[in-house]
């Protein structure tokens, strides 16, 4: 018996016959959406909530445990989102709707502060730089798409690690101390996350010179639907021209950026 799916014709169309789900597949994405909705759950939690038995939902954890795409905390008993779950919903963003819905905003953002526009996403312990928009001094800061950068020197990753659990932050950072870029780069996880925590009320993270010397940069979260980080707008200069009173004008419209595209990814405050 072939295994190749059924059709039946309709004048000159071919139309495929309905395929029940793949049971197992579809009871896991069940589970994933139902932790990433609520963020972190008990397994009796997300029983309820999908339905299904503890014993399948626990099976169902600990496979999606295995692959990276879910976490949990010994200590507290939750299961939170794991890496690669961030990592898959990343690369949807930057083949598809991100770029697209950020143009705009960017383009504002750099013509009202006439400095260097930057989005980026999460990819692993990285960040990943897939648009650009130049400030039209000759002296400028230029960041190809496609560079990679790590995380904790970064204002860019300070504040997509905001909204994401400190045990999944360390192991992401690895083992300290982090290779300094710079004197002023932050290379412990104690000092690193003392600036991250404070995002979630600013709206918006530093990078003095961390990265590079002579250069400062601030970027802004743009979340999505489900409240999640999944990029940030960024804009940086050379701190003779982009000196800290200049880039704390600059506060208001970055975050204003963040947050138009936030709006058009569904997200609500």
């Amino acid at each position: 018996m072939s295994d190749t799916p059924n059709f039946r014709r309709s004048g000159r169309h071919r139309i495929r016959k309905e395929i029940k789900p793949v049971q197992t597949i579809d009871r896991a994405l069940s589970v994933l959406e139902t932790v990433s909705r609520f963020r972190q759950m008990y397994l009796s939690e997300i029983s309820r909530r999908t339905g299904l038995h503890p014993s399948t939902v626990f099976r169902i954890l600990e496979t999606l445990k295995q692959r990276g795409y879910v976490e949990y905390d010994e200590n507290t008993g939750l299961y939170l989102m794991g890496v690669k779950a961030f990592e898959l919903g990343n690369s949807y963003l930057v083949e598809r709707p991100l770029s697209e819905f950020a143009s705009q905003a960017m383009r504002h953002l750099a013509g009202a502060l006439n400095e260097t526009v930057n989005l980026a996403v999460q990819d692993g312990s990285e960040i990943v730089y897939i648009k650009q928009e130049e400030s039209s001094h000759t002296f400028r800061m230029f960041t190809k798409v496609g560079a990679r950068a790590p995380l904790y020197c970064t204002a860019i990753g300070k504040v997509l690690l905001a909204w994401q659990d400190a045990d999944l932050v360390k192991s992401l950072l690895g083992d300290e101390p982090y290779p300094a870029f710079t004197s002023k780069t932050l290379t412990s996880f104690y000092s690193f996350m003392e600036e991250v925590r404070r995002v979630p009320v600013s709206h918006y993270a530093w990078d003095n010179e961390e990265r590079e010397e002579g250069v400062r940069c601030m970027a802004a979260p743009i979340h999505s639907a489900e409240g999640m980080a999944v990029a940030a707008i960024s804009v940086s200069g050379p701190t003779n021209r982009f000196t800290l009173s200049v880039a704390r004008q600059a506060i208001p419209p970055l975050i204003e950026a963040a947050k138009e595209v936030s709006r058009k990814l569904g997200y609500q405050e």
